[in-house]
């Protein structure tokens, strides 16, 4: 028997966008039906607000998303442009000063000046933090990423939704922010082995998960996408068991775990694949379209 949805997470990169991070038609339509059928549809990223595409962002039953692996959930409902406006330019559709936090779960700052004493020893280290919905880099590791993922579709993301700093530490120091979430890229993955264990030793009180074997992806200790998806439905006044999500990474598996209908892409690893209760197609091939159709009425 198929599961009455009443929210459906989605994750972006490797769920919803393709390979080439672009998104197809038949996606569209799928999400676009479910919300003309009363389907509270919204996006569940690793990504600040600021990262949001306007290809999401555009579609007409967008209200909510959950960003920073689910350090907070927004709502959009004043912040989109109405008409949406699409180009190629940053915060089109998007006004960031209007979009209402309504579930928060923050890292502390000093566990942050902590994590970055750790990773800022390697240069072609790419150190990121989420505040206040946007992205910061450090400096080097900001110009190092460019030139590594030149020509490839990671380029453009980095590019235009990152703002470099030359001293992370000092900067967030006197910003006094508290941290939404911590990105860190590596050159290669025994590069990324060797820092997940020099992190550990530190016992700091954090989650740490990954969206490739190429990165590190840091919260607060109970922050994750899904106690962040979680949170939204008790907002709502959704069930637990109406609830569906869809993705394909290791920052994706507690959100399949949490929801009453959890669903792998074909592109997952098998421990994601495991944790689901269905497997789709992957996102080349529209599994997020398949995925949604098949709970449809």
């Amino acid at each position: 028997m198929k599961p009455t949805i009443q929210l459906i997470g989605l994750d972006l990169d490797g769920t919803v966008f393709r390979d080439d991070k672009t998104i197809s038609e038949a996606t569209i339509e799928a999400i676009n039906e479910a919300s003309r059928q009363g389907i509270i549809v919204l996006p569940a990223t690793g990504r600040p607000l600021s990262g949001l595409p306007d290809e999401i962002l555009s579609l007409p039953g967008i209200r909510y998303a959950l960003c920073s692996n689910g350090a907070r959930v927004y709502d959009l409902k004043k912040a989109l442009a109405d008409p949406p406006i699409l180009s190629e330019d940053r915060f089109n559709t998007l006004d960031q000063t209007h979009a209402e936090v309504i579930y928060e779960n923050l890292l502390p700052l000093d566990t942050t000046l902590s994590i970055l004493a750790c990773t800022t020893k390697n240069p072609a280290v790419l150190n990121e933090i989420f505040m206040d919905g946007f992205g910061y880099s450090q400096w080097e590791g900001f110009y190092a990423s460019l030139l590594r993922y030149e020509g490839k579709p990671l380029y453009r993301y980095i590019k235009k939704t990152r703002v470099p700093m030359k001293d992370m530490p000092q900067t967030i120091k006197k910003r006094g922010l508290p941290i939404e979430k911590m990105h860190i890229l590596y050159p290669d993955q025994d590069t990324r082995d060797a820092s997940l264990k020099e992190l550990k030793k530190l016992s700091l009180p954090c989650a740490i998960a990954y969206s490739m074997n190429t990165n590190l992806e840091i919260n607060a200790a109970t922050a994750n996408k899904g106690t962040g998806l979680l949170a939204l439905a008790s907002i709502l006044g959704i069930p637990r068991q109406n609830v569906m999500a869809c993705g394909d990474s290791g920052n994706d598996l507690d959100m399949l775990k949490a929801a009453g209908y959890g669903v792998a892409m074909g592109n997952a690893s098998e421990e994601v694949k495991n944790a689901a209760d269905a497997v789709t197609l992957t996102n080349n091939e529209d599994g997020v379209a398949a995925a949604i159709n098949d709970i449809l009425c």
